[in-house]
């Protein structure tokens, strides 16, 4: 078990490492490899993960599928550990806006509307992010420009990643 476990860490790292490279179709092959390995006990963000590789090599549909996916494992954790809301609630968005993102470019507005009104903000910082990912999208969407959604998804989880570390007590 702990030989598959490592096997799936650097089969996602190995995608990781490909989608920073804008090699997404490479990238969704070491996902699925992962996903195969063990679909049942897969964190939301490698879903997540999947679902934006998915959506940035075209395959909208499979975007949209593995998004729902993330969405019903965050549920499953957050029955199992309700007061978790804050970090559930940050990957949760991430998967509603790689769903608005697909349906967007599917042309489904019905999807869209859905993952829409499944966002929450759990502060203001996480409403601003929200709001300038789904701008950034329909931006990159008009010019269609995959390499300048990965470059502005990059530079607001930076600024995520910063904002997180503001709040931490340390007391």
């Amino acid at each position: 078990n702990e030989d598959m476990v490592q096997q799936r860490y650097a089969l996602e790292g190995l995608a990781v490492a490909l989608v920073a490279q804008s090699r997404y179709t490479e990238a969704m092959g070491y996902f699925e490899q992962v996903y195969a390995l063990d679909s049942i006990h897969l964190d939301p963000s490698h879903l997540n993960n999947m679902s934006f590789a998915a959506f940035a090599s075209g395959a909208c549909d499979d975007a949209y599928r593995y998004a729902e996916l993330s969405l019903v494992r965050l549920k499953d954790l957050h029955d199992a550990s309700p007061n978790s809301f804050r970090f559930q609630s940050g990957l949760q968005n991430v998967a509603l806006l790689n769903q608005l993102q697909a349906s967007m470019a599917m042309g489904r507005a019905d999807l869209a509307g859905k993952a829409f009104g499944g966002i929450q903000f759990a502060d203001d910082f996480a409403g601003r992010e929200a709001a300038a990912v789904r701008l950034a999208t329909l931006y990159c969407q008009e010019e269609n420009s995959v390499e300048q959604f990965a470059f502005i998804r990059g530079q607001l989880m930076e600024l995520l990643k910063l904002d997180s570390f503001a709040r931490v007590d340390i007391g």
